[in-house]
């Protein structure tokens, strides 16, 4: 209902009032003017000469909403979902991933690991400003849409921490030994009683003279956990169990392939006569025990190994080389195309989610 002003100060005397408009909060009213068609009896209109609202403490005049109506629309309005916001919000996250986890794992690491490490933290530091621009944006709507800048952040950071992290699980299981294996000689035509271990610390592949073999005989194991088994390589001159030779430098070696405490040494192609070949074991962590379960075997058979150089028996090494490459950079698209898939259904979850909070208001 509306009535008259009786006692009101702001309003002057007998200026029709209307309960629908809050005059506390947005002045004096002139009735000839604020309100439509210079009738007093009815409320202004929004958008038609409607009753201009008081700025707020400390906003500039020309800033403050024109009606109460307007502002209210104000707050109102929620900042709508462009597309190529949401688009940035899935491509971002996926450039960061998949130049991190580069830098993290391929030849840019092994050749320039200062220039790596500096694009890893090139890319944290976008995840910074993300995280900056997310903060900003709830107090500065004008920034972008709060929501999605926030979710920009979070799968920004995700995916600069599995790259960093899964990068470096990947170098170290493929392509650093595959950076190794080519960086390092090839020896061809060696026979293990001509040569000595000190005259090949530099071979990643060897060629062992046709007819070289393993002597099963003098094969060993050691325990820790996993069993560390080891035998010797010798030439095509020396027959199998024959201990007149004292000096063994060459020994093909495996993992779990050998019960430990009997000769039974099964590892790469033992059974091949064909095999000849040995590919150098670069695992630091491995060495120190097959250098352990060599100790044991001077011991047990009363042989000598002073150098002892570790290889994985095989007739083509230049195959297992380049396994380490392909499983390698198979790990990395497989990567990048995974978290491509979950970026992409976390966005689309995310959208909903947002548009069913904005229908609640939120």
């Amino acid at each position: 209902m509306s009535g008259y002003n009786i006692g009101n100060p702001g309003l002057p005397q007998g200026t029709r009032y209307h309960p629908g408009i809050n005059y506390c909060s947005y002045g004096t009213i002139d009735p000839f003017t604020a309100n439509l068609q210079g009738n007093a009896e009815y409320p202004a209109v929004w958008g038609q000469n409607e009753p201009a609202a008081a700025a707020p403490y400390g906003m500039p005049p020309e800033l403050a909403p024109q009606s109460a109506y307007y502002a209210g629309a104000l707050r109102r309005t929620k900042p709508k979902k462009s597309l190529p916001g949401v688009l940035g919000s899935i491509l971002v996250p996926v450039l960061l991933f998949t130049c991190t986890f580069f830098a993290r794992c391929m030849s840019i690491r092994y050749f320039a690991p200062e220039l790596s490490y500096a694009i890893c933290y090139v890319c944290l530091l976008a995840v910074a400003v993300f995280m900056f621009m997310a903060f900003t944006s709830v107090v500065k709507p004008n920034m972008g849409d709060p929501k999605l800048l926030a979710m920009l952040f979070i799968t920004s950071g995700i995916a600069w921490g599995i790259a960093y992290v899964g990068g470096n699980y990947n170098y170290k299981l493929n392509m650093r030994p595959y950076y190794d294996q080519t960086s390092l000689n090839l020896y061809p035509n060696v026979d293990p009683e001509l040569y000595l271990g000190e005259q090949l610390m530099d071979a990643g592949q060897i060629n062992f003279a046709v007819g070289s073999h393993l002597d099963l005989k003098l094969s060993y194991g050691f325990r820790n956990g996993d069993v560390f088994c080891i035998a010797p390589i010798v030439g095509p001159k020396v027959k199998e169990g024959n201990h007149t030779k004292q000096r063994y430098d060459f020994w093909a070696v495996g993992l779990n392939c050998c019960s430990g405490h009997t000769q039974d040494f099964q590892c790469g192609e033992y059974n091949n006569p064909r095999a000849h070949r040995g590919l150098r074991l670069l695992r630091d962590d491995q060495r120190s025990y097959f250098r352990l379960a060599v100790k044991e075997a001077e011991a047990a058979y009363n042989i000598h190994a002073p150098f002892p150089v570790f290889m994985q028996w095989t007739n083509n090494p230049q195959n297992e080389v380049e396994a380490y490459k392909d499983d390698g950079y198979k790990y990395f698209y497989l990567g990048v195309a995974v978290f491509l898939a979950w970026q992409v259904c976390v966005v689309c979850g995310s959208l909903l989610a947002f548009q069913k909070m904005e229908q609640y208001g939120y």
